[in-house]
């Protein structure tokens, strides 16, 4: 390329004083040269600027903004290689047409210039990558590679991302599945909590945007219920119950561990993140614990392990709310807890997802 334009204006060198047609068309051309790399450059720089106005929106990462940039700088520059390729050739010809008795020399010459030109593009990459932008396109990969902790190289996928949930709260139910009946709960509401720890994977619907996302997993999530008045389950004829204990207790509490897969839908704004989901549980275990003084004025321990006619398998719906890792969240499940019962099974609490 710089060696074409050494021999362009030399040519216009020995005709200054000659306006002819050849020095006019040769002036035209390198016009030409300079006014498509002016607008290759414009519109690369407008796409950039895109690109990273969309970063700084959250509506794509660093890592994909890089990606995003490095692909449109390579297709620009092969545009730009393409439409100077084209303009070097009217060149060329006019050159040959002028200079018929070195016509070897300027070929070899041209050939060079179209070597030099295609490695000065491929060093431009880098400096297209900085200074021009692009709209998203759908050929860029899925994927990117960083380093782990000991230098080696990982892919990183777009797509998916996982996370660690670790979820504490409130427990309890519902009678006839009115939200008014914990006024008057047959359990201590502060003292009848759940635990959850579970995975969950993240499908962005969009390979360039987060806003929507499909989060599924699995979880398991242990609940206890703390009677009060001095009372226990009683399983009689499939059918469960609160009954008075014929001793004094210090303490009665029903444990249940489900195991349970979510599926939520999740709108996620920059650090905000709305998600509605359902999912489904499966009772692994049921266990009545009871701590009480006996009639020798000790105290004494019961567990006591049955199905307590408790509901093998459930659904519910899912609500979580929240900023980055931190989320509040609510369940409810409008299966009976127990069969034949009229009890319903709510909790709220907070969720880390990390």
């Amino acid at each position: 390329m710089k060696k074409l334009l050494v021999i362009v204006f030399v040519f216009l060198a020995m005709n200054t004083f000659a306006q002819d047609p050849f020095t006019e068309e040769v002036q035209k051309i390198a016009n030409q040269i300079e006014q498509v790399k002016k607008e290759e450059k414009a519109k690369l720089k407008d796409k950039i600027k895109r690109i990273n106005a969309q970063a700084n929106a959250g509506e794509i990462s660093d890592a994909v903004a890089e990606e995003l940039k490095i692909a449109e700088a390579k297709e620009h520059a092969v545009i730009l290689e393409e439409k100077i390729a084209k303009l070097n050739e009217a060149l060329q010809k006019a050159i040959e047409k002028k200079s018929n008795f070195n016509s070897e020399e300027a070929l070899a010459e041209n050939e060079e210039n179209e070597e030099n030109e295609e490695n000065e593009n491929t060093n431009n990459q880098v400096s297209i990558k900085t200074d021009i932008d692009s709209s998203p396109r759908y050929r860029y990969s899925l994927y990117h590679y960083t380093k782990d902790k000991n230098g080696k190289q990982k892919r990183v996928n777009y797509i998916q991302q996982d996370h660690l949930i670790i979820g504490i709260g409130l427990n309890n139910l519902l009678q006839d599945k009115k939200l008014s009946s914990l006024e008057d709960s047959d359990f201590r509401i502060w003292d009848s909590y759940f635990v959850e720890l579970g995975y969950l994977r993240a499908w962005k619907l969009s390979k360039y945007k987060k806003t929507f996302q499909i989060r599924t997993g699995f979880s398991f999530t242990w609940d206890k219920l703390r009677i009060s008045d001095n009372r226990y389950f009683v399983r009689e004829n499939n059918q469960t119950f609160l009954d008075k204990y014929p001793y004094e207790t210090e303490c009665v509490k029903f444990n249940t561990l489900r195991f349970q897969i979510p599926v939520f839908l999740y709108l996620e704004l920059n650090k905000f993140q709305l998600g509605l989901g359902t999912y489904g549980s499966l009772k692994i275990h049921a266990k009545q614990k009871i701590k009480y003084i006996g009639e020798d004025g000790n105290k004494h321990k019961d567990k006591v392990k049955n199905d307590f006619n408790t509901t093998n398998f459930t659904y519910g719906f899912q609500v979580v709310l929240g900023i980055d890792t931190w989320n509040i969240y609510a369940k409810y499940s409008p299966s009976p807890f127990f069969k034949n019962s009229n009890l319903s099974q709510a909790a709220a609490g907070i969720r880390f997802e990390l």
